[in-house]
């Protein structure tokens, strides 16, 4: 059971930041994480008793903003992000940058040191100027430098705005120290007539991708953007029995045991099915949600046919920035662009493709003791976590790879794999957020290496949040000693082995390092059962080599 804040309502005062609280409550924030400091005080103090807000302190900035990732992307709603000025602030970029990556709602609330005080070397000064930071552009969409309560009501609406748009979008709500005891302006009103609508898709464009299929053999490729219209897509494959890929992170979207699923593409692919797909021979593909990057495809030109592509995104930008050759950009809502084309369903003819699974058969486990090989963590994984309905976030590196290429899924959204910007440290702290949003037990797979970088242990301890970490521990970063043909005197991707499971015990999550592959499912088991933090610390085989083929070839 998580433990929410106390709340002292009465006792509260009525200032700027009460305001401000007030002001994100009534925008949908349901969750706030942070680390608190004095140039935040006031306002982590407005979070912690706004009654519908659950704020929670965290142990590190990075760590509350991958863990707001996840909570986001799981609620399809925005949460907030309170940090202090100077370090405060900066500690928040690598996970800024990803929850634009990531497409979340994110609303980060910073304290700016107050102008008088500017220059005189205050503690944790605010770094001025820094358009990074303070500016619109490659970290923010849009960034609110406040000095009145005057400003609230347009900030509101702005940030309504913002929230209601598909895709990504991330503020930076800057708010001087002075300000936030101010007297209390009231705070803004939400306007209840607001409506966005959403992005259709030209008829015209529907009209000639319907040619397209009643002419033409396709293939339907799938990626994270199209997880909310699987039912269309489902439809759709039905429909025209035609053949389905699928990126790491669009895994589920069609279920993996369907007879038309010929491979996961990209990082931990099924690169051995790709003969299916030319054998079938298809004259496009039909892409829905995905911008086709290195992880999602490997840049494999031969997943795309001479005909080219037929590219759907909200995002008018990603069609035609990867692979050379025709495409039809088509810039709309995917769920309303399929709706569209299944209008038309008796126009579209069944091409009937069938292939082999792409995936091997479930490890069967040894009882001896030793090292544990990755397949055998992964069926048990499959066997006691998704099947059972649990979520499973992994880390970039070997644990995504390997899910990729083992893990069977029949729901789209069950698996969150890091995306392209590949933040080593953003699950192991974003399952937190994805527990806390769903109120229940997630499990993140990861290596050593990034649970050595960045964990919230002790905050799901703080807070008991069933949070699960799985840790594939074999004393390197896999990917880099690999992909970089380090020889064994080289030994700078490696590193002493921990005793992850001893570390967690001794934060007072429960720790217990798994020697058997028959100890995997019942472990796992406990863990799920047990309703607070856990972690397994497996001895992993170092012999066995994640599928990383396709990362390789495009380091050479």
């Amino acid at each position: 059971m998580i433990r929410p804040a106390t709340r002292n309502v009465a006792s509260l005062t009525t200032n700027f930041s009460s305001d401000v609280a007030g002001m994100l409550a009534g925008l949908g924030v349901r969750h706030a994480f942070g680390v608190s400091g004095g140039g935040i005080g006031a306002v982590w103090r407005a979070l912690i008793h706004a009654p519908t807000i659950t704020t929670m302190h965290f142990r590190n900035e990075a760590g509350a903003t991958f863990a707001a990732i996840e909570a986001s992307v799981e609620l399809r709603g925005p949460v907030a992000v309170f940090c202090t000025t100077g370090p405060g602030i900066t500690n928040t970029l690598t996970g800024v940058a990803a929850a634009r990556a990531e497409g979340a709602k994110i609303v980060i609330v910073s304290g700016r040191t107050s102008s008088e005080q500017r220059g005189l070397g205050a503690v944790q000064e605010t770094p001025m100027p820094s358009a990074d930071f303070f500016t619109p552009g490659w970290l923010f969409d849009e960034v609110f430098m406040l000095e009145s309560s005057g400003e609230l009501p347009q900030i509101a609406r702005r940030l309504q705005h913002g929230f209601d748009c598909p895709g990504a979008y991330v503020a930076h709500l800057s708010i001087p120290v002075g300000l936030q005891n101010a007297p209390s302006g009231q705070g803004p009103r939400l306007s209840e007539e607001y409506r966005l609508s959403g992005l259709f898709p030209a008829h015209a464009a529907v009209e000639e991708v319907i040619q397209l299929m009643t002419t033409k053999r396709f293939a339907v490729w799938v990626g994270h953007g199209a997880r909310f219209a699987a039912r269309q897509v489902r439809a759709l494959v039905d429909l025209a029995g035609v053949p389905v890929l699928a990126t790491p992170r669009g895994k589920g979207i069609v279920p993996e045991f369907d007879p038309r699923y010929v491979m996961v593409t990209g990082l931990g692919g099924h690169e051995a099915n790709l003969h299916h797909l030319e054998r079938y021979a298809p004259e496009f593909v039909l892409v829905l949600g995905t911008r086709l990057g290195e992880p999602s495809s490997g840049w494999n030109r031969r997943l795309v046919p001479p005909g080219g592509l037929v590219h759907v995104d909200i995002d008018a930008t990603v069609p035609g920035t990867v692979f050379e050759g025709p495409v039809l950009a088509i810039q709309a809502d995917i769920e309303a662009f399929l709706d569209q084309v299944l209008l038309r369903a008796d126009q579209i003819p069944h091409h009937g493709f069938v292939c082999p699974s792409p995936f091997p058969p479930r490890a069967a486990y040894r009882t001896e003791v030793g090292p544990i090989r990755p397949q055998a963590v992964l069926s048990a994984i499959q066997a006691s976590v998704l099947d059972e309905g649990f979520p499973v976030l992994t880390e970039p590196g070997g644990s995504m790879a390997w899910a990729s290429h083992l893990l069977k899924m029949a729901n789209p959204g069950q698996l969150r794999i890091v995306g392209s910007f590949g933040s080593m440290g953003q699950m192991v702290c974003g399952v937190i957020g994805a527990a806390v949003a769903r109120q229940g037990p997630a499990v993140c797979l990861t290596g050593d290496g990034s649970m050595l970088m960045n964990n919230e242990i002790n905050t799901a301890v703080e807070y008991n949040i069933p949070a699960v970490w799985v840790i594939l521990n074999n004393g390197r970063y896999q990917m880099c000693e690999t992909g970089m043909g380090f020889r064994p005197e080289e030994r700078h991707a490696r590193f002493r082995e921990c005793d992850f499971a001893g570390i967690a015990r001794a934060m007072g999550a429960a720790g217990e390092s798994i020697r058997t592959e028959h100890d995997l499912e019942p472990a796992l088991r406990r863990a799920l059962q047990r309703g607070s933090p856990g972690l397994l610390d497996v001895n992993l085989d170092t012999n066995a080599l994640p599928p990383f083929e396709s990362r390789f070839k495009t380091l050479k």
